[in-house]
């Protein structure tokens, strides 16, 4: 038994789980890629998220590292050197300050496009502690909501 909505409830719920799960995961992704990438170069996180991209040509570099595909920085779909859309969200890295040439920390906002109350969407954020914030208001998530 589906119980009181029947098929379409169950259809949504569904569908409002995976529109989440979307979100939840890239940014698992790029918090991963971002330690990797610091690891790798030893100079902190990048001072722009391009810098994950492939290289053109060659061996990757910490210009061009190779964690991440480079469909997401496609300037036709939306790309900019810090953000790209993926999934109906747009994700947005802002890198912290460049401290003596290395930059610890940074964060990362992703938002649905377009925002929509009919489906229980949600904005999300993280940032160098790995820890994923969401609020289901339709405004970007900060490190005050609370973890997803």
């Amino acid at each position: 038994m589906l119980g009181p909505l029947g098929h379409y409830g169950w259809q949504r719920h569904s569908e409002e789980m995976g529109i989440r799960l979307v979100g939840t995961s890239m940014l698992r992704k790029l918090n991963t890629e971002l330690v990797t990438y610091s690891a790798t170069y030893g100079r902190g996180f990048p001072d722009r998220l391009d810098r994950c991209s492939p290289p053109r040509a060659g061996q990757p570099d910490i210009d061009h590292a190779d964690l991440l595909d480079k469909d997401l920085f496609d300037p036709s779909k939306g790309a900019t050197t810090n953000s790209f859309v993926k999934d109906g969200y747009r994700f947005t890295y802002t890198p912290g300050p460049d401290r003596f040439g290395e930059i610890t920390s940074y964060t990362i906002s992703a938002r649905p496009l377009p925002y929509a109350r009919s489906v229980s969407v949600l904005s999300y954020y993280t940032d160098e502690s790995a820890v994923i914030r969401a609020t289901p208001d339709d405004r970007a998530a900060t490190r005050d909501d609370p973890p997803r």
